[in-house]
């Protein structure tokens, strides 16, 4: 029996020798805009007390393997993720500490987005990862091949764009733009010119104020549409048939 509780001992120590945690924290001044390319990393925005950007990557990758880059160019802060080989194994978290006011761009292979009670400009491209904004103010572009968008008290521009992934928002106001090939599509308590499309998902709206022409149109799902407004700028779709409102 010894000889087991020895072994298990080995090898968890082991395991943790192998994922031991690094972290990097940077500071920058005079940034109006973020660029960030990353391979998997989860990246967190989040508002700070000052107009020092603070940056803080943690990771369980080789160093040997993995190596985060910063640079700054003018008011312009770039952000990479490099990797030296093929094949690798670990994780990564960035956080990002901001003040209200900033243009945010990130690109991510996997890693999801969150971003909260923020005033920023944000564009997204993301392949499989999940995008989560709360309490945002300004213009938002996202793009997902896979993942899930969740939108909640967002004031601005909305665009938002998945492959299969589902759509949620509640508490939006703008020009609203959502396009889903076969996600659902879930919106609540909303104010807007809304343009709502889904290819074979659903299409579930409620509380929805209209302040200028608006479509909703899906291939092959349902569409619930309940509205606080007049019916003076709705049309419905259905298999590119307009069913009259």
């Amino acid at each position: 029996m010894k000889k087991i509780y020895l072994f298990t001992f080995i090898a968890l120590f082991l395991t943790f020798t192998v994922n031991a945690q690094e972290k990097i924290s940077k500071s920058f001044d005079g940034v109006d805009e973020i660029s960030m390319n990353l391979a998997s990393g989860d990246c967190t925005f989040k508002k700070g007390p000052s107009s020092t950007i603070e940056v803080v990557v943690q990771y369980t990758f080789d160093n040997d393997e993995f190596r985060p880059e910063f640079e700054q160019r003018g008011s312009r802060l770039i952000i990479k993720e490099k990797f030296e080989r093929g094949s690798h194994s670990g994780w990564s978290k960035w956080t990002i500490t901001i003040p209200d006011g900033l243009e945010v761009d990130v690109n991510s292979g996997s890693g999801d987005l969150n971003a909260s009670n923020l005033k920023l400009d944000l564009r997204s491209n993301t392949g499989s990862g999940d995008i989560d904004l709360t309490e945002t103010t300004g213009d938002v572009k996202v793009n997902t091949g896979s993942g899930d968008v969740d939108i909640n008290a967002q004031e601005g521009n909305i665009s938002v764009n998945t492959g299969s992934g589902d759509i949620r928002m509640t508490n939006g106001s703008g020009d609203i733009d959502i396009n889903a090939g076969s996600g659902d599509i879930r919106i609540g308590d909303s104010k807007g010119d809304f343009s709502i499309n889904t290819g074979s998902g659903s299409i579930s709206a409620r509380g929805i104020t209209l302040t200028g022409k608006s479509g909703f149109n899906t291939g092959s799902g349902d569409a619930e549409i309940m509205l606080e407004s007049s019916l003076d700028y709705l049309h419905l779709y259905h298999s590119q048939e307009m069913i009259p409102a």
